[in-house]
């Protein structure tokens, strides 16, 4: 089956991997949570979204496939240009273009659904009523948590990422 012939599936938000460039354990529970749901076959495919984040890695979106191809029986696409989760859904959202799409699953963090759901509802508006969320318990500390409500804020003024995701890319994604 094409991309083009999906018409529901499940998209899994990807996770920058351990300097070792092993997959991390937040992304695993994503994976198995598309596993659990793609068992169920009330989608077509599932999408793993995740680029480069880290230097001489593969792409978060190439480990997640690779883990998912063992243990599901359906289609595994990736989308390998992201790095931040904007442009996650963004490119994601390119690689649709012309699908006659049903049903759209977005599996990430519990801690990320809020600023998803904004995200979506700002920057891909054809699926608001398609359109499924899905956290996995996290064991991040509530230093994360924090972050993330500074990132919706900031997502909220800078939903093209002009000037924040920048800096961070420079000062924290690339080591």
């Amino acid at each position: 089956m094409s991309l083009k012939e999906l018409k529901r599936f499940i998209i899994v938000h990807g996770e920058k991997p351990y300097k070792e460039c092993q997959p991390h354990q937040e992304f695993f529970k994503r994976l198995e949570k598309a596993i659990e749901l793609a068992d169920k076959k009330t989608v077509d495919g599932i999408i793993v979204s995740g680029g480069t984040t880290r230097k001489n890695c593969p792409a978060e979106a190439s480990l997640g496939a690779k883990y998912l191809q063992k243990s599901v029986d359906m289609p595994v696409f990736v989308e390998e240009n992201s790095r931040t989760t904007i442009e996650n859904i963004k490119f994601t959202k390119e690689m649709l273009i012309g699908c006659s799409l049903e049903r759209v699953i977005v599996i990430s963090s519990k801690k990320r659904l809020f600023r998803l759901q904004y995200l979506y509802g700002r920057l891909w508006r054809e699926t608001r009523d398609k359109i499924e969320f899905v956290g996995v318990p996290d064991s991040y500390g509530i230093y994360f948590y924090f972050l993330e409500l500074l990132y919706f804020v900031y997502s909220i003024f800078d939903v093209n990422e002009c000037f924040l995701p920048r800096l961070a890319k420079k000062l924290f994604r690339n080591g």
